[in-house]
């Protein structure tokens, strides 16, 4: 997404006098952020790589889903015409960054997530949530009845006490 951006600046086609006049430019809003920790990975990334990692993150939606697909494929050929990226390397890209643990796979074909703990284009709330999704997963069931226990220990309490009468 652009918006315009209007700034003043000298009046160039005015020569006679110092004049200023309003310009304006289309200016991208749309950002990923960039998390610490992650340099030593992007610096062993071939350049195709790191090219398709850059457009991922402007193409990625905002929970950082991608789909390596023809639309995504054509998307970036349109962006570096003057580059001929063939299929096969743009998948082998997409398997470099997989190795590099900068995706993930989601188990549905061509779809990834870019990994959150580099990358993220939504919300800090909305990333933080899911990290603890994903570090919990191995663990649901357990985290489940542990919760499940202490809402019936919760409940048990409450009706042991029971109602008080008053004199």
């Amino acid at each position: 997404m652009k918006k315009k951006l209007a700034y003043l600046n000298k009046d160039v086609s005015r020569t006679d006098i110092e004049a200023l006049r309003w310009y304006s430019i289309d200016v991208e809003v749309g950002h990923t952020k960039v998390y610490h920790g992650h340099h030593k990975i992007y610096a062993k990334l071939s350049p195709i790589a790191r090219i398709v990692l850059d457009h991922v993150c402007e193409k990625m939606d905002k929970k950082n889903f991608i789909k390596n697909d023809k639309k995504f494929k054509a998307s970036l050929k349109r962006k570096f015409k003057n580059k001929k990226y063939a299929d096969n390397s743009i998948n082998r890209a997409f398997r470099e960054l997989y190795d590099a643990a900068l995706l993930d796979d989601t188990g549905r074909r061509g779809i990834y997530q870019v990994n959150p703990l580099f990358l993220w284009k939504g919300s800090e709330k909305a990333r933080m949530k899911l990290l603890r999704e994903i570090l919990e997963e191995p663990y649901t069931g357990i985290i489940k009845e542990q919760r499940h226990q202490r809402l019936k220990r919760k409940n048990e309490q409450g009706n042991q006490s029971g109602p008080t009468e008053k004199r």
